[in-house]
């Protein structure tokens, strides 16, 4: 039956996109489930297509998490299950966000981008 959360999502993401809403497709996205479908996104506009990922440790990862309110639904064994490092999309140059980046710094970086590539009509 295949992976219905992806196809929601891509269904979603699509639904947002033409109608012109910037789109942030965000999660633990392992690349080999899910470029495909957002290989098909960033096909489907006009507009820039920006692509940023974490490439943080899992001790890292582990050490962020416990400083989020989820921290209590799961933890480090679980993540371990699911983390996979580095995983970089074969269709695209994404952003490599590493552990020297703050939380704001990447936030402001996103933004900055985002807010140019609608300057330029990308």
């Amino acid at each position: 039956m295949g992976a219905l959360n992806i196809d929601l999502m891509e269904q979603a993401a699509s639904t947002c996109l033409e109608r012109g809403l910037v789109v942030i497709v965000e999660g633990i996205l392992n690349a080999a489930r899910y470029e495909s479908m957002l290989h098909r996104l960033s096909a489907k506009t006009p507009r820039a297509s920006l692509f940023y990922a974490y490439d943080l440790s899992l001790a890292e990862t582990s050490r962020r998490h416990v400083t989020r309110a989820k921290s209590v639904s799961f933890g480090s064994a679980e993540m371990g299950e699911w983390y996979h490092g580095w995983q970089p999309l074969a269709f695209v140059s994404e952003v490599r966000i590493d552990s020297s980046w703050t939380e704001n710094e990447a936030i402001d970086r996103i933004a900055a981008d985002i807010a140019a590539a609608r300057a330029t009509g990308r």
